[in-house]
This record gives C-alpha cells, structure tokens and sequence, in this order.
C-alpha cells in the first residue's frame, strides 16, 4: 500500500489530497523548464548591468542556478568566468573531449597554492552548493578512490582502510539522489583535511545526481574495488532480504 492510501486510510481524502499536492509541486519544482523559469525571474531582480549576459552564458553552458546569492557572486565574477571560457586549455580539456559538466571558472586556478591562483577566488571562498551548481570538480585534496560492492565484504573492507589511517570522507552508503549526501560532504570535507590521505568512496552508481558526483572527480589516482565470487554475492544477498515481496 502507497504511502497516499495510507494517508487516506487514516486521515480521509483531504489530507490525501494534500500530501499529492505537495509531492508534484515538489517534482515541477525539480523539472529543467521550472528551474529555467526560476533562474530567469531571478535574473530580473539581479542588480547588476551585464545581468542578460550572465543568463545567457548560464543557458550556453547548461547551468541552472535558481539562488539569488549565487547570481550575484557570478555576475561579480563575469570576466573571469569569459576569459576561462574562451581560453585554449577550456576548449582542449573540455569541449574537444565532450565533458558533460564543463567548470565556470579554472579548477587549476581556484587551488589557493597552485602556480597561478586567482586573486579574489579560490575553493575556499565558494560554497559547496554554488561549486555543484558551477560543475566545479571536487578540492584536488584526495588521493584514493573505492569503488564498492555490496555483498563483498564492505564492512571488514571499510575497517580495514580505517585501522590504515585512510581518511573516508564520504558516506558511501547514503542511498538517496541527492547531492546534499554525495558532493557537499566531500567538497567540505577535503576542504577541511587537506593534510590528510583522504578516499572518496563511491556506492550508488546508478543515480543521476551521481553520474554528475563521479564527472566532477576528475583527479588522476588510483582506484580500488572490493570484489567476491557472484554466487556468494548472491547468497549473501538472499540472507539479507527484508520481504519475499519483488519489484519488477
């Protein structure tokens, strides 16, 4: 039974009703079209002379923005933004090679101790919530990534990294689609334990908020991945079902 029937059940049609309203006004609000019209109302209210500039290159780039206070650092950061984007490195490292989320700004640049920084940007003055929404990669401030399994021993595996003084600063296991549980930790995390030999741990693999969570790793090092026969992963997957009831 639904979690409306239920509802219904309970507490009668109108609290039923409620409860539906509130769930597709939450999926309209989640649609392109919705945030493109967001982003765009927003834009009007934005106090700044190259406003219809900033909307455009923000719909030439696929980003949507649907904060105000993140309008505003972009629109301050305008210059720097165009002269990343029509840069030779901008065009080689992302458009000839089709990256799906390009960066409004030069990762390289925002590294506070790298060859040439920015003068008034870098990783540390951007949230984690406007780095997602600028497709910034994740602070190069991790050196090893795990690629787990269910059903292979994860548990033992993720002690083991711990007794090896391996810093995992993500929740592998969170479940949901969302990137306030997959990208802000991480981003605020190897912000926080720069020093440290630090792991991203990646799990979920089949979420769309995900598949854009791994696109923004883009440092080179190496990878591990905890693995088991199928027919033990299978029979260790019978021994923890939770209801014979099965999804189609």
């Amino acid at each position: 039974m639904s979690k409306g029937s239920k509802i219904y059940k309970r507490f009668g049609l109108k609290f039923a009703i409620a409860h539906r309203s509130r769930k597709i006004k939450t999926r309209i609000k989640e649609k392109p079209f919705a945030q493109q019209l967001q982003m765009f109302l927003l834009i009007l209210k934005l106090n700044h002379s190259k406003k219809f500039r900033v909307y455009s290159l923000l719909r030439k780039q696929n980003c949507l923005i649907t904060s105000l206070k993140h309008l505003e650092f972009i629109a301050l950061c305008f210059n720097e933004i165009i002269q990343w984007l029509e840069s030779k490195e901008f065009q080689e490292q992302y458009l000839d090679t089709n990256h799906p989320y390009p960066p409004l700004l030069n990762p390289k640049r925002l590294v506070r101790d790298s060859q040439n920084p920015y003068a008034n940007l870098s990783y540390e003055n951007i949230s984690a919530e406007l780095a997602w929404e600028m497709n910034l990669p994740l602070p190069p401030y991790y050196d090893l990534i795990w690629l787990r399994l269910d059903g292979s021993g994860s548990s033992a595996y993720g002690r083991f990294i711990k007794l090896c003084g391996i810093n995992k600063i993500n929740a592998d296991d969170a479940i949901l689609n969302n990137k306030i549980f997959h990208y802000y930790p991480c981003y605020q995390q190897l912000l926080a334990h720069k020093d440290s030999y630090n792991l991203i741990a990646i799990h979920e693999y089949w979420h769309e908020s995900y598949m854009k969570f791994c696109a923004l790793i883009d440092k080179n090092v190496p990878a591990i991945c905890n693995i088991r026969d199928q027919i033990e992963r299978l029979k260790h997957g019978v021994n923890h079902l939770n209801s014979w009831e099965c999804a189609p």
